[in-house]
């Protein structure tokens, strides 16, 4: 129903009193995905139960992912640096083709990993590693940043990509939220700090803020609770294309065109007239997304019936151009739905 991104931009415009306009970074590094979003919010003048208040308004002006760094994949780095320097000393078979013991010592990785997010230098210990083995050695701070640099010199290119998708510059953004374990890194901030050229902040719990804001939102949806809600302008990540064919095999009427835009915000409504005069079948098509390309398009398919059966009724057979109009409306899922036909 909504990304965790805005939902935690939710949670902070809530509690924002605010009118002065501010463009918010949002950083999420989670377990398994990077997810950054740019969003614009804007106190308003509203009543709520009577009193005058603040209300904001949200518009999601661009997202962008990396669904293969996280902080999983920074411990898998950090359990082959101990793998690694384990095989050294030990001078047998690589333990890293020993499915038990790396499974140990990811988990034991991931200790030593938040231990250096708040020291400079731990002792990482792992009893028994293999053979019999005991695995004791002192990790630096620098050693994991230097070893695992591949990862970290990823974490700036979904910042590129979506300040080029929102189509602005580092100087225009006023505050960057960093959520999610992943941020906690200091490398992590570090690399956003310098490329942005501004302090991070940190005054979201990641998991917190995206439940409280989808509740919000879903509160928004209906008319059961009154609740200063701020008003969020959010669309999906794509665009939504539509072919229309003859029904009949025998019709080869053919149209197609782009349906919805990325980012066409939900509940917009969008209205395709035809000049046809024969029942017709449409195709919406969603184009696999770049991080999601293996399971290929979505579509969904409509019929339209009982066209012929109007144009052959004596009282509009005289009508001239007669039109096929088609009303779709963009739902809280993301998919378009065909809501009218006449």
């Amino acid at each position: 129903m909504i990304s965790e991104n805005t939902g935690s931009a939710v949670k902070y415009a809530f509690e924002r009193r605010e009118k002065e306009k501010l463009n918010m970074m949002v950083y999420n590094m989670g377990g398994s995905s990077t997810k950054v979003s740019i969003v614009s919010l804007e106190g308003t003048d509203a009543t709520h139960f009577g009193k005058n208040v603040t209300k904001q308004k949200i518009d999601v002006l661009g997202e962008s992912w990396d669904t293969s760094l996280g902080a999983y994949e920074l411990d898998l780095c950090l359990a082959d640096m101990i793998a690694t320097r384990f095989d050294t000393m030990s001078k047998k078979e690589s333990v890293k083709a020993m499915p038990k013991p790396m499974l140990r010592t990811i988990r034991e990785a991931k200790k030593f990993k938040e231990i250096l997010s708040a020291n400079r230098v731990t002792m990482a210990s792992v009893e028994e590693l293999s053979y019999g083995i005991d695995f004791s050695k002192k990790f630096e701070r620098n050693d994991f940043e230097k070893d695992c640099g591949h990862l970290f010199d990823r974490v700036v290119k979904p910042v590129e990509d979506v300040l080029k998708k929102a189509g602005m510059e580092k100087s225009e953004i006023d505050l960057i939220e960093v959520i999610g374990g992943g941020s906690r890194i200091p490398k992590v901030q570090e690399q956003i700090k310098n490329y942005m050229g501004k302090e991070v902040s940190m005054h979201l719990n990641g998991d917190d803020s995206m439940a409280l804001g989808s509740s919000l939102i879903a509160a928004n949806l209906t008319t059961t609770f009154r609740v200063l809600v701020p008003e969020v302008n959010d669309g999906p990540n794509y665009r939504t294309d539509i072919e229309i064919n003859g029904l009949s095999d025998s019709d080869d009427f053919y149209k197609s065109t782009n349906l919805m835009k990325e980012k066409q915000r939900f509940g917009h409504k969008k209205l395709i007239n035809l000049k046809h005069t024969k029942d017709i079948k449409a195709r919406l098509t969603i184009p696999a997304t770049e991080h999601n390309s293996r399971n290929g398009d979505y579509w969904v398919d409509y019929e339209v019936k009982g066209v012929s059966q109007i144009i052959e009724n004596p009282k509009t057979v005289n009508y001239t151009n007669p039109t096929i109009s088609l009303g779709f409306t963009m739902n809280h899922i993301g998919i378009p739905t065909l809501n009218k036909a006449e």
